[in-house]
């Protein structure tokens, strides 16, 4: 990925805007009177703070480049199933694991020159953004939430 699209991709993310935002919060500070020396470091340190105390996205450690190898994307839905190990319902992990073994199963042939170019988009697309997207925002859930919604309800034949 070039430096260009990296440095556009931090300043985009999550973590600079929120250490941008307390930085401003310093300098506003500084404005009002509120700090009156070593108003410099004060700003650098709640920036550096806002940018290291920000949680990471999920799709940020998983979300490779689109030029991504078959074994770039095997090892991406690898690090996927062991992120999730932990955070979800066993049935949630089970229905991922389906999912991520039909991408797999389906991997190799990308290598091959036949296939279709839309179809290549397709399944890299569904193992590097919409599987990873979709698990970010099902775990950004509340932890209630997601256990009702994943509890089975009794069966009520009508």
């Amino acid at each position: 990925m070039p430096w260009r699209q990296r440095l556009l991709l931090y300043l985009y993310g999550t973590p600079h805007i929120v250490g941008s935002s307390l930085a401003i919060v310093g300098l506003a500070l500084y404005f009002l009177g509120f700090i009156k020396s070593f108003w410099f470091p004060i700003v650098a340190g709640l920036y550096v703070a806002g940018v290291l105390l920000t949680p990471q996205s999920l799709e940020r450690h998983i979300r490779l480049s689109r030029e991504a190898t078959v074994d770039e994307i095997r090892r991406a839905l690898e690090h996927l199933l062991k992120t999730l190990k932990g955070d979800v319902a066993s049935t949630v992990y089970q229905h991922v694991g389906s999912i991520v073994s039909s991408i797999r199963m389906v991997l190799p042939r990308l290598k091959e020159a036949q296939v279709a170019d839309h179809i290549s988009y397709t399944i890299r697309e569904m193992a590097l953004t919409y599987l990873p997207e979709t698990l970010e925002n099902y775990l950004r859930l509340p932890r209630g939430y997601i256990r009702c919604a994943t509890a089975r309800p009794p069966d009520k034949s009508w």
